[in-house]
């Protein structure tokens, strides 16, 4: 665990992915000054990462995919929101699972695994934090959200 400076991070893995798509822009809105969290940089770039990846991915018509994070004082929210397909009521119980992905006529020929939101639920987790499907509209967009702790207990402490 180290000091992560959620900007730096948030905006070098947006360049890092924008090299896939010419359709969408990959932008951080996290300021400058926003406050470090402790936690593992690899493992946060592992969240962001997928998440942003999805985005392009579940956006196929393009547009801005954007990062954002909130100060709530002894946590953090990051987001990724994206203008795609969205995600309907019915499906969102099951897209934190292992191998899960939402199979109908929009997504047939998106390809992948469906382990990657399960294993950005499992990172957020080991983190001590939770993530959920913050806002979704069908054919408008999603937007996934990760709270985080901006310490990490010590050890032999409860989480």
């Amino acid at each position: 665990m180290t000091q992560v400076n959620l900007g730096e991070l948030a905006t070098q893995v947006c360049a890092t992915q924008q090299v896939y798509t010419d359709r969408h822009t990959l932008v951080s809105k996290i300021p400058d000054d926003f406050p470090l969290i402790e936690a593992d940089s690899d493992k946060i770039n592992q969240i962001l990462d997928n998440l942003l990846g999805n985005a392009i991915k579940y956006s196929p018509d393009g547009g801005e995919v954007a990062v954002d994070a909130i100060d709530e004082g002894e946590t953090i929210v990051l987001s990724v929101t994206d203008h795609g397909l969205g995600v309907s009521p019915e499906h969102v119980e099951k897209i934190f699972e292992r191998f899960q992905m939402i199979e109908d006529e929009s997504r047939k020929a998106i390809k992948g695994t469906g382990i990657g939101l399960y294993l950005v639920r499992h990172l957020a987790r080991a983190h001590g934090g939770e993530v959920w499907l913050d806002w979704s509209e069908p054919g408008k967009g999603s937007r996934f959200a990760i709270r985080l702790p901006k310490q990490q207990p010590l050890k032999g402490q409860d989480k």
